[in-house]
């Protein structure tokens, strides 16, 4: 190759090999023996930290892992707190509603309900057998023959074909 050096092209994730070769390069005095005092200065003196005292730095460091931890916390706070708010006990039960689904009505509630629909109907309300019933004569009449859905796309195409050869 030539004596030019290479740069590597914008947005490339192979690396240049020039670079990494001049990694290597030591100085010449990089395998001496160090001396008393740098030795004594490359040791630090620091307090020994226990293994759960290294963990909790570690832990505060990670701001994710504090959100999650606040978030723990705060659902067993709710956990214990949550139930003295409410206004009932375990053993209280709310009669009249012991076998319904939560998304059903008492029956006096369906009443009130059904009594404003036919007010604001002005019909009664139908039962799901007499909604049926009243429809059934109209469902023969009403509902097209059905077609092939291939057939009728392709008519549709040779239909829109005609119009533009015209």
């Amino acid at each position: 190759m030539s004596g030019k050096k290479r740069f590597q092209k914008p947005g490339s994730l192979q690396p240049n090999i020039d670079d990494i070769l001049e990694w290597s390069k030591l100085p010449e005095d990089a395998f001496d023996a160090a001396s008393s005092q740098e030795k004594a200065d490359f040791i630090k003196d620091r307090k020994s930290v226990s293994y759960w005292a290294d963990a909790w730095r570690r832990l505060r460091k990670n701001k994710v892992a504090m959100v999650a931890l606040a978030i723990i916390i705060a659902l067993v706070i709710f956990g214990f707190v949550g139930p003295s708010l409410v206004p009932y006990t375990y053993k209280q039960q709310v009669r009249g509603s012991e076998a319904l689904h939560p998304w059903h009505y008492t029956l006096e509630d369906q009443q009130k309900i059904n009594d404003y629909m036919e007010e604001k109907n002005q019909t009664a309300n139908l039962t799901p057998d007499e909604a049926v019933e009243q429809k059934r004569p109209q469902k023969a009449k009403s509902y097209p023959v059905l077609r092939n859905p291939r057939f009728v796309r392709k008519q549709m195409f040779l239909s829109q074909k005609r119009v533009r050869s015209t």
